[in-house]
């Protein structure tokens, strides 16, 4: 079984971002913009970025995007608590 391989049988090794990435990605940036949003940028970038992470787990195209929708997802968790400990 190939990781890469959809169930189609197309080999999708990258493809164009989903709109939670994008959105984290600009939370990301306003961490540093703006100090004071430091702890509520880092539990919305973590939230978001669960989120992403649900819609791989169960809706990624090959057995790579759900691994790396699993992986992403545990990292979150660990921050996210972290943040809020």
């Amino acid at each position: 079984m190939n990781p890469f391989k959809t169930k189609s049988g197309e080999f999708v090794i990258a493809q164009k971002p989903n709109w939670p990435i994008y959105f984290a990605v600009a939370l990301y940036v306003l961490r540093y913009l703006d100090p004071k949003l430091f702890v509520v940028s880092r539990v919305s970038v973590s939230i978001v970025m669960l989120y992403w992470a649900y819609l791989e787990i169960f809706q990624g195209v090959n057995l790579f995007r759900r691994t790396l929708g699993l992986g992403v997802g545990l990292y979150f968790t660990v921050n996210l608590i972290s943040a809020l400990l």
